[in-house]
């Protein structure tokens, strides 16, 4: 049973890459302008298509899985520097199953051929990233109303 407020706004998205795990919340109208959409933040996104999945390799080179809702899947390897990617080599399927199977394969091809590792992000890195976009994106504050002054009470 969903209980949700009148006119009450639901956002949704996906927790992580793994399907069926799924994140949804209203929000009601008063605490609208407060809101920020966590998902935008963090869910990165190429030519149409979600990054499901990336692995970033020492030497600023790796691998994205992304999905599209009409496109199907894609495998891309990236080139990282200054924190932006440049996406190239594109590997374009229907099936997931098969796009994951290609990703995971292409990351293990290029980190054994050129004898180099992931790049783990601190979660507190992360955490200082993911806010910093949040607060870029946040709405202004409400500006405050002029009220007359009611004297002591």
């Amino acid at each position: 049973m969903t209980i949700r407020p009148s006119k009450a706004p639901c956002f949704q998205g996906f927790s992580d890459g793994e399907r069926g795990r799924a994140v949804s919340f209203y929000v009601s109208p008063l605490f609208r302008p407060y809101t920020v959409n966590i998902l935008e933040v963090i869910m990165e996104e190429n030519q149409g298509y979600v990054i499901r999945q990336s692995v970033l390799f020492d030497n600023g080179r790796g691998f994205a899985l992304g999905e599209h809702p009409r496109e199907g899947f894609v495998t891309w390897q990236f080139t990282q520097e200054g924190g932006h990617r440049d996406y190239y080599w594109g590997h374009y399927y229907d099936d997931g199953a098969a796009a994951e199977k290609d990703y995971a394969d292409r990351a293990a091809d290029y980190q054994r051929r050129f004898h180099v590792r992931e790049v783990k992000a601190p979660i507190s890195r992360q955490m200082e990233e993911a806010g910093r976009q949040a607060q870029e994106r946040q709405a202004p504050p409400v500006p405050k109303k002029d009220a007359p002054d009611r004297g002591e009470r």
